[in-house]
């Protein structure tokens, strides 16, 4: 295992231009001080730090680099759980960058915080995010680097599209689905923030659960 997380590790620094673009972007969200500006750059970084996680299965597909590491001391389960470690390890240093300067910048403003539902609100954050990682996971060990790419892409639009089609469908049945969503708004802050806070770590271990299941299933039935 520690090999293969040092492996990765090591990937990902050898292509320090693109993280260094990456974390400039990011960087930029941050310049206004604002609250908003600091709860995107918490999604921002936790996304593509886990991105860059699952970006290291293509380097492991070239030319034929699984295969090798197959002939190693490695179990095919073993490689795919390491998937999941440096994808944790990964999301969690991408969520912290932020925390750790929006913390200083509360502080130092001297605003009245109420700084339980300020590490709830980020919570939450970094488990819905990783959300989508861990579906994304397995997809690229199944179809692999490109093929897994527009599974993915095709899930996100997939999700980006239900709200969309949701809402005309609403429309055209005579619904307004602002009322709706003022509902389900009111419906969550009638719960109270460390309620949603559990309900989001139970949805993230439960899709951990299924994800890594799935990865390990794949791993040792594929062919290569």
């Amino acid at each position: 295992m520690k090999g293969l997380l040092i492996k990765d590790i090591q990937v990902i620094l050898a292509n320090k231009q693109a993280f260094v673009i990456l974390l400039f972007v990011g960087i930029i969200q941050l310049v206004g001080n604002s609250d908003n500006g600091f709860l995107f750059a918490v999604s921002y970084f936790t996304l593509v730090m886990g991105m860059l996680a699952i970006s290291t299965i293509s380097y492991d597909e070239f030319e034929e680099g699984v295969q090798f590491l197959l002939t190693l001391p490695i179990t095919r389960k073993l490689y795919a759980i390491s998937k999941y470690v440096i994808l944790c390890g990964l999301s969690i240093t991408g969520w912290l960058i932020p925390i750790v300067l929006g913390f200083v910048t509360t502080i130092s403003s001297d605003a009245e915080v109420y700084w339980l539902d300020w590490w709830l609100v980020r919570i939450v954050i970094w488990l819905t995010v990783n959300l989508v990682v861990l579906i994304s996971l397995p997809i690229q060990l199944k179809y692999g680097s490109t093929r897994g790419r527009l599974v993915v892409f095709a899930l996100i639009a997939l999700v980006v599209l239900i709200p969309v089609l949701g809402q005309t469908v609403l429309r055209n049945a005579g619904v307004d689905a602002s009322v709706i969503l003022n509902r389900g708004v009111a419906f969550t802050s009638n719960l109270g923030s460390v309620s949603v806070t559990i309900g989001a770590a139970v949805l993230f271990l439960i899709t951990l659960a299924i994800s890594m299941r799935i990865s390990i299933r794949v791993m040792e039935k594929k062919q290569f």
